[in-house]
Order: structure tokens, then C-alpha cells, then sequence
């Protein structure tokens, strides 16, 4: 933990990549386990996983009881289970009123060697399961106004409680990659399914209910298994780009390739050059012309950003006519991203946090991801009140991008005259640094006018770096205080 001027950081040792340090993978070999405190119980939950295996079968997940039931005892059967059979992924979850299983039947089989993600929402009646962020939907998008078709069969499944209980109520342990429990008979818990148990041979990461990231490193008790994911951190050490990706960046690995992914603030193939940021000074922007086709179901957006102020608009993305957007913002000194994805109406949803104020002059790291019509945004790492979704797949799924003409930072400029322009949702006196789209950076002027990405092809009233505008020239404290230039702002204190 460091204590800087403007706050308090996490730094972390190699492999632990959590906001607040968390170890967040683990590896299994096909005959162990790991136990994690249990569940907590909610109105609602989110519970969300990635995975990587190259066999069929296995327990990813399970929580529930480890025991035959005694006698005199009042009975707790509730249960989750996830597991892989014949590479589908089988949800069994139980409130103690009757066992609802729900399956996925994917395009593709899930033991491929890649990672893939499986979200779960339950309230006190309905349960839903999304593979992949249903990224393999069928979806078909008319222009002349017809009712869009989402095919979700491939991704999504969803069910009903059975009757009357309304929470699971889970007190043993969390069981990850398999499953150590004594053998009992599942009729005595009155389940109508019962998890088929075989031992998962894989990796499994950012383990997360309800926006809390589990920290893997030191389980209750475990048996043959071990923290990070040696089998794709081998091919990570293997490739020469990637080998030394380390010090200021990622590897992600699958079984079959790896690629560095820079921290924030950092690029390059290796992630070893700083990024500059930049100021922006009032009616100030920048216009992107991109060199590859932005995906229509899905948008990634990354940035850091400084301010003072309670309004202005960081990044955005639209077709060619405004009509379709994705606009990341700050509004009454709170994030926004908002997004609307019908070309002939607006069906504009927004997504905030609602509790975190952004305009304190801190450096904050914003993320956005879009799939369809589901959206997730997160501020600095996103645990609790720092994270916000809306995750149901309704109406227009596409955002069609105008590489051209549809992409900006800063606010969007409107031509007035010949030379006059006017920058709408003006982000200013405030700075941006290292702005990613789908993953890609984008240059950022004066310092950078091109990457492979893309070009800035306008740019007005900007600045290099992020200085101060020196808030203590004209001030005086009293002694013994000292003026101190917290950037943007002063504070009359005991100095340092």
C-alpha cells in the first residue's frame, strides 16, 4: 500500500493483478480443489468465471453441502453447481424447494484451449446463464425498421425456482476445479440432480459475486492445485514478445498463443514506452480516423482521465449521422456511458456510478465494454461501487461505427462557419492519457499523431503533458501553513 500526495495505491508483486492485489487465477490438474469463503446471500446476485481446459469434462465450480445430512439436525440443502460435460456448461442451482438445471449447448465445444466466461444471475425466482458474453448469437438487423432477431440459443439459458424458497443459502465452503465432499446419497437433500463430480483439468480466473473479486491465492484448504496458470504462463515465457511484457504490462496467454497487455499509461509491443498524456484547454478536441472496422455486437473503450470539472464528455463513438452512439462521459461529476443502438429512434440506455465522484483531480482508469445491448463500466479496477451493467440482451444489438467521421475525444465538434467551430459536452481543463479502443491504442496529439490504429486528423487547443495551472501564485497562507498545489486546486497546509 503507498500513501502519495493524492491518495492511497496498490502495488503489486508479479502474477497478483487484482485492484487490490488479488491473485487471480488458479490451476488444477484433474484430481484437486480449492476451497473459498461461501457465497454470500443477496436479493440478487451476479457471479461471473473465466476458464481454459482442453478436456470435456469437470467440476468448475460448486457450493453446497460437503456432508450427509445428520438426523436431529434442521436440513440446509440449498446448492450451486457448474461443471463441463461433453464441453456444455451444466448449471445445477438449488434454493431448498427443488434443483433447476440449466444448459448451454455452444456452438463450439468450450474445451478448446481458449478461455471463455460464464456470467450467472439468480434473484428470489429466475436464474439466467450467458456463455461468452453470447458473442455467438444469431442476429439479424433490418434498416427498414423491422423487429430485430437475437438468436441467443447457442449462449443463453434461463429458468425458474422451483417453489417457495427465495434465497440460496449456502454456509460451507466455495469449491473451485473439483469436488472434496464425502459420498452421500443426493435424495436425502431431496435434489433432483445431483453434479457429476469428475475433477477439472484447466485454469480458472476473476472469480467474482456481486462485484467482488475473490482473492485465489491462499484457499482454506486445497489439494493439487496451485496459484496463476503455469500452462499458459509457459507459452507466455516462451515467445520473445512476450517474455518481457512483465514489468509494466500483462501476458494473456491461451494454450496455443500470448500477447503482452499494457497497464494503463504504458504501450509498445513489450509495454516499456510511457504513454504522454494531454490537456485539454477549453473547446478542445480530438477527431480519429481509424485503419481497422470497429466490431458492430461488441465495443471495448479504455482511457485515464484528470478533472476538476463536473461535466464534459471523454470519448465517443457513432455512426455516421449521431444516430447510433456510445459516448463515455462525466455528468455532475459522475461516469456515465451512454449508448443507443436503434438508427431510426432513439432507445437510449445509460449506465452510471452513482457513488464514486470523478471530478477530485485524481488520475482515474474508466472501462467500458459493450456486447449487444448489455454494457458494463467500471472505474479503477470496478470492485463494488466502482462497477455498473446492464446485462440483458433486448432489442438492437449492432453499433455501426463511422471510422471516418464517428470518432472522437474530448466533445464533438460542429463547424459554425468556414473557421469556427463549437465543442459540444466540452471536456475541459482536465486531461486524457492512453485512450484504447477494442484494445487498440489510439494516438493522442501534440505528443503522438499516429499509431497503427489510427491517425488524428483534427486536433484543437491542446497541450502536451498534464502540468498544474499553478493555483499558489497568488496566495497567501498564514503561518506556519504552507500553500500546496494539489493540481488545479490549493490547499493552505503544514507543508510536507
Amino acid at each position: 500500500c503507498i500513501e502519495g500526495k493524492y491518495g492511497l495505491t496498490c502495488s503489486c508483486p508479479p502474477g497478483y493483478t487484482g485492484p487490490r492485489c488479488q491473485q487471480t487465477s488458479r490451476s488444477f490438474r484433474g484430481t484437486g480443489w480449492a476451497w473459498y469463503p461461501a457465497l454470500e446471500m443477496c436479493d440478487s446476485s451476479h457471479l461471473s468465471f473465466e476458464f481454459i481446459t482442453r478436456k470435456s469434462e469437470g467440476v468448475l465450480l460448486y457450493n453446497g453441502p460437503i456432508v450427509p445430512p445428520e438426523p436431529e439436525e434442521i436440513m440446509v440443502s440449498d446448492f450451486i453447481s457448474v461443471e463441463l460435460e461433453r464441453g456444455n456448461p451444466r448449471l445445477l442451482i438449488d434454493f431448498g424447494s427443488g434443483t433447476l438445471e440449466l444448459r448451454v449447448k455452444t456452438k463450439k465445444s468450450l474445451d478448446d484451449g481458449e478461455w471463455h466466461r460464464i456470467d450467472i444471475f439468480w434473484d428470489t425466482e429466475n436464474v439466467r446463464m450467458i456463455v461468452d458474453f453470447c458473442k455467438s448469437a444469431d442476429i439479424q438487423e433490418m434498416e427498414d425498421g423491422t423487429p430485430p432477431e437475437f438468436d441467443d440459443s447457442t449462449c443463453q439459458a434461463s429458468g425458474t425456482i422451483p417453489p417457495f424458497n427465495e434465497y440460496l443459502n449456502v454456509n460451507a465452503p466455495l469449491q473451485i476445479g473439483g469436488l472434496y465432499i464425502e459420498h452421500f446419497d443426493p435424495t436425502h437433500y431431496h435434489w433432483q440432480y445431483m453434479p457429476i463430480g469428475k475433477g477439472f483439468d484447466g485454469c480458472i480466473r476473476n472469480l467474482i459475486h456481486n462485484s467482488k473479486l475473490y482473492d485465489l491465492a491462499h484457499p482454506g484448504l486445497s489439494r493439487n492445485s496451485v496459484a496463476g496458470c503455469p500452462q499458459t504462463d509457459e507459452i507466455c515465457n516462451q515467445a520473445d514478445t512476450t517474455s518481457r511484457c512483465w514489468e509494466h504490462g500483462t501476458c494473456v496467454g491461451s494454450f496455443s498463443e500470448a500477447r503482452c497487455q499494457c497497464q494503463p499509461g504504458w504501450t509498445g509491443p513489450s509495454c516499456n514506452l510511457p504513454t504522454t498524456p494531454t490537456s485539454f484547454r477549453p473547446q478542445s478536441y480530438v477527431k480519429f480516423a481509424l485503419s481497422f472496422e470497429p466490431d458492430r455486437f461488441s465495443t471495448q473503450i479504455q482511457l485515464r482521465f484528470r478533472t476538476r470539472e463536473p461535466h464534459g464528455e471523454l470519448f465517443r463513438v457513432s455512426d455516421q449521422h449521431n444516430r447510433e452512439y456510445g459516448i463515455l462521459e462525466v455528468k455532475e461529476s459522475r461516469l456515465h456511458f451512454r449508448y443507443n443502438l436503434n438508427s431510426l429512434r432513439t432507445e437510449e440506455r445509460d449506465v452510471w456510478l452513482n457513488s464514486v465522484a470523478v471530478d477530485d483531480g485524481q488520475w482515474h482508469i474508466a472501462r467500458v465494454s459493450r456486447y449487444g445491448s448489455a454494457a458494463m463500466l467500471e472505474i479503477d479496477g470496478g470492485e463494488g461501487r466502482r462497477y455498473n451493467e446492464t446485462f440483458y440482451f433486448e432489442g438492437h444489438q449492432w453499433l455501426l461505427v463511422d471510422k471516418q467521421e464517428g470518432v472522437y475525444a474530448g466533445g464533438k465538434a460542429e463547424y459554425t462557419g468556414v473557421r469556427t467551430f463549437e465543442v459540444y459536452a466540452d471536456f475541459q481543463k482536465g486531461c486524457l492519457d492512453d485512450i484504447r479502443l477494442e484494445g487498440k491504442h489510439l494516438p493522442l496529439p501534440p505528443a503522438m499523431n499516429g499509431t497503427q490504429w489510427g491517425q488524428a486528423t483534427m486536433a484543437r487547443n491542446l497541450d502536451r503533458n498534464c502540468p498544474s495551472n499553478s493555483p499558489c501564485i497568488n496566495v497567501h497562507c498564514t503561518e506556519p501553513f504552507v500553500c500546496v498545489d494539489l493540481w488545479n486546486e490549493y490547499e493552505c497546509t503544514c507543508g510536507e
